[in-house]
């Protein structure tokens, strides 16, 4: 960890994997020293690829990003699994990151809960993370809608990809800790709570209903225990009396 232990806390930060591939997600929760100590209390080794974060400042994005290139090294494959609106507008922007021009990462494939029934109609309907990646021109093969994150079949599929890293959002599904032990780097997920406030499901609602004045989303390291990871980056918002529960998943999304 070095020099980096003296960064401040809310300094925006790059997740590096040790490769040179570089993954910008938001401002630091704490300092990076904090964050080096919780990183060690989930038991990861700061040494090991596949449990290690280095927190860089964001004056060497460009370097680093022109140095991976350079090198010609392949982009780093990410696999996205989410299922409602909210997780179709992380996966937008995502993807939107990965058609940049520096970008050294690519979204291999999209997966989402099974087609259900809804509306007045009740037709079975995809997702709207399904609807949103054929949209964004993904294959029928790119999209992966298994019932449970733990069948054979998909996790089969699922190390075909050989993915680097793993980024969910509203998925809906409880995430095994064989499912965890595939992407070479590990899963991180964005949840709409300043955890570890309102860990696990509806935490927008329950925050409402507490009448808090400040939430918000955090990308946090995804550990089996159920929004236990450590806490990579936040970003906060303030909540006033009259805002409603709609209102609040789009305000925070777009975080």
């Amino acid at each position: 960890w070095g020099c980096w232990t003296c960064l401040p806390p809310h300094t925006s930060i790059i997740v590096c994997d040790g490769e040179m591939g570089v993954l910008v997600v938001g401002r630091l929760a704490c300092s990076a020293a904090h964050f080096a100590h919780l990183w060690a209390s989930t038991g990861c080794s700061v040494n090991s690829p596949r449990s290690s974060l280095t927190v860089l400042s964001t004056s060497v994005v460009h370097r680093f990003s022109c140095s991976a290139q350079s090198l010609g090294e392949r982009k780093k494959r990410v696999v996205f699994l989410g299922t409602p609106k909210v997780a179709a507008d992380v996966l937008d922007t995502l993807l939107d990151a990965a058609q940049a021009e520096n970008s050294i990462f690519e979204i291999a494939a999209v997966v989402t809960q099974p087609s259900a029934v809804r509306g007045r109609g009740q037709k079975l309907l995809l997702s709207p993370v399904a609807e949103l990646a054929l949209h964004r021109n993904f294959s029928a093969t790119q999209i992966l809608c298994p019932e449970k994150a733990g069948e054979e079949k998909f996790l089969e599929e699922l190390l075909k990809l050989k993915p680097d890293l793993c980024v969910t959002a509203a998925y809906g599904n409880i995430l095994p800790k064989r499912f965890l032990d595939i992407p070479a780097y590990g899963t991180v997920n964005v949840h709409p709570s300043l955890l570890p406030l309102y860990r696990g499901a509806a935490p927008v609602q329950r925050a409402l209903l507490d009448g808090v004045k400040e939430t918000g989303v955090v990308v946090a390291y995804t550990v089996c225990a159920m929004d236990a990871g450590p806490v990579i980056a936040y970003e906060s918002v303030i909540v006033d009396d009259i805002i409603k529960f709609p209102n609040a998943v789009i305000w925070i999304s777009g975080t």
